[in-house]
């Protein structure tokens, strides 16, 4: 009950929050009273709505969340498999540090322009997005793996326990949540970083290529503020399948 509540809590101050961001922005709009500064709130939900009759709007949307998946599942491969390599071998750590450190503080920018030499827009979206995403799942993750127990382990380690049993009575059990939350994290980031490539990169057939549409040639602000609104919509939306499912997972605990 105490979770349940918690997380009523959480969705009551988000709705309170999206409310005040909704409020603050018509007030500005209405202040400033310029579409091409701030647009107001009424025509960014009419060419929301106008989106759906557009047959090009799906085509672009699916493609930009197939290019955030399979940057997002390289991320999460390459991150995770780096971060439990890096909790068995000190040195593989200590290598990591530092390969870590400089593509965290490379310009994602610059990785757009450099690759974008050599691939497709549509490759490069995807790369980038491994590559800004990745440092991040590898540093979760191994906070996350780092948490297990080792005396579970060295205790495994002396009885000879399978690796299969080991990974499914102590790893997982350790790291299920966590790792779950993660997931909604990095997609969510993903498809942002995604979205942002394409726009620099000039992807055809995704949600970056309608904002540079709708910037360059309709010179739609609210059009752009639209697009934008529905891929934040699917990042939340993935998160609060997430989070459901974490809930659900907790229930169930708690009920065993």
């Amino acid at each position: 009950m105490k979770k349940t509540n918690t997380y009523l809590k959480k969705t009551v101050y988000a709705l309170v929050f999206i409310v005040i961001v909704l409020l603050v922005w018509q007030v500005c709009a209405l202040i400033v009273n310029d579409e091409y500064i701030v647009p107001s709130l009424y025509n960014v939900c009419i060419d929301m709505l106008k989106i759906f009759y557009v047959e090009q709007f799906y085509s672009a949307y699916f493609s930009t969340l197939f290019r955030a998946f399979c940057g997002f599942a390289l991320s999460i491969v390459v991150g995770v498999g780096l971060a439990f390599l890096a909790v068995k071998s000190e040195v593989v750590r200590n290598l990591c540090s530092p390969l870590v450190s400089v593509i965290r503080l490379v310009p994602t920018m610059a990785i757009v322009a450099l690759l974008c030499l050599t691939l497709s827009p549509s490759l490069a979206s995807i790369v980038v997005c491994c590559t800004v995403v990745m440092p991040y799942a590898y540093s979760s993750s191994l906070t996350v793996l780092s948490s297990v127990s080792k005396e579970l382990l060295e205790m495994a380690k002396v009885y000879k326990i399978p690796h299969r049993r080991v990974i499914s009575g102590i790893y997982l059990p350790t790291v299920k949540i966590p790792f779950l939350t993660l997931l909604g994290t990095t997609f969510s980031f993903s498809l942002k970083i995604t979205v942002s490539a394409e726009v620099v990169a000039g992807a055809l057939k995704s949600m970056g290529g309608l904002i540079n549409l709708a910037k360059n040639v309709y010179l739609s602000p609210s059009l752009v503020c639209a697009i934008t609104v529905w891929t934040v919509l699917s990042g939340l939306f993935i998160e609060l399948v997430i989070c459901a499912v974490i809930a659900l997972i907790e229930r169930r605990e708690t009920q065993c």
